[in-house]
């Protein structure tokens, strides 16, 4: 999060079937992604929170497609 509680956008790669993030709060989640829409910007992660498996979007920019 940034100074104003806000998610940051993170950065990444899609190389084949992959997703490869280099920046943002998705670095190092890549297992957590499920589904990424390239033309929204957004990853859909699935994480598990206070015992409760949860789906959230999160802003993910493509940088280049491989």
């Amino acid at each position: 999060m940034n100074t104003e509680f806000c998610i940051d956008a993170s950065k990444g790669f899609i190389e084949g079937d992959r997703v490869k993030i280099v920046s943002g709060a998705l670095m190092g989640m890549e297992s957590k992604i499920i589904k990424v829409n390239k033309r929204k910007c957004s990853a859909v992660i699935e994480i598990d929170m206070f015992g409760v498996t949860q789906r959230m979007t999160l802003m993910l920019e493509v940088l280049e497609k491989s």
